[in-house]
């Protein structure tokens, strides 16, 4: 037998060694620092010996009952608005003050987390609006009126900005907007030949649903673009005539019905206010095939 050498062990226990240190060292690689934690959203509620309360936007530091928000209280937000004042049951009711950075601040009465009851609005322009708020809109009236003659009448206030109407007069027609959240969304005027509009408004023109009335007493309702009718819309004729149908830069485009009555109306395609084509005209419980060019009809066969 053999001597046994110790350089063997030596040597056996250095390679285990650095076997092990590879395989620590590779642990320790894959192990990340979890990060420093950040003590600083407590420190008041330290130092005021007050509760804390973390909530899904932002956290509250006040008094506390049965694990809810009871009492005296405040609450800064994630996005740097905050509320200090009179919590009930983890809702904020009763005086309290909410300020909005770079819009201004409320106080006054709260209600289930909402404006309610009397509170004033300081603006950071200087303007202070002081009223009735009820579901968290500010009822209060007033009227402005501007250099050229037109004016505002604002008849709510909430969060979204202003509801009320803007009068303006331009070459003689009057128009009436509707604004809400501050921005128009609708029109109506009476044109200078004595039409009647009202209707959906954006982009500084008619856009939307639309209503027409004539002096003649034709009337037009439905969908306008860039103040056309354009989509689907419906006219009648004071005689009691109407087309019902698609509309394109103004005119009958597209598929639609023109009626004379109840059992006499022509059904197909319209090109430019005109039928187009070959069109079903039903008459008197009959059906027709109609064949139009260029607006004249030139062709009836009895069936469908």
């Amino acid at each position: 037998m053999g001597r046994f050498k110790t350089t063997s062990v030596v040597g056996l226990t250095a390679i285990a060694f650095i076997i092990v240190a590879i395989v620590l060292s590779q642990i320790i690689a894959g192990i990340d620092s979890p990060g420093k934690y950040a003590a600083a959203s407590m420190e008041k509620a330290l130092n005021t010996r007050q509760d804390y309360i973390e909530l899904p936007n932002g956290v509250y530091i006040g008094e506390v009952a049965e694990g809810l928000m009871n009492g005296k209280g405040f609450i800064t937000f994630d996005t740097g608005d905050s509320i200090n004042g009179e919590f009930k049951e983890g809702e904020l009711s009763g005086i309290g003050t909410m300020v909005l950075p770079g819009y201004g601040k409320y106080v006054g009465d709260f209600k289930d987390n909402k404006r309610d009851g009397n509170g004033t609005f300081y603006f950071e322009n200087g303007i202070e609006l002081d009223c009735n708020w009820k579901d968290d809109k500010a009822y209060a009236p007033f009227k402005e009126t501007f250099t050229d003659g037109s004016y505002f009448e604002c008849e709510i206030y909430n969060n979204s900005g202003f509801e009320g109407k803007y009068v303006k007069e331009v070459e003689g027609i009057v128009f009436e907007y509707t604004v809400e959240e501050s921005n128009v969304v609708s029109v109506s005027f009476e044109t200078k030949e004595g039409a009647i509009v009202s209707g959906e408004f954006s982009g500084g023109k008619l856009n939307g649903e639309c209503t027409i009335e004539f002096k003649n007493g034709d009337k037009y309702i439905g969908n306008i673009k860039n103040n056309k009718r354009d989509g689907q819309g419906k006219y009648t004729w004071s005689d009691g005539s109407c087309y019902d149908g698609e509309w394109k830069n103004d005119k009958m485009n597209g598929n639609g019905t023109y009626s004379w009555g109840t059992d006499y109306y022509l059904q197909g395609k319209w090109k430019d206010n005109s039928p187009d084509g070959t069109m079903k005209l039903y008459y008197d419980s009959d059906t027709f095939n109609a064949s139009f060019k260029d607006g004249k009809c030139t062709k009836i066969t009895y069936g469908g």
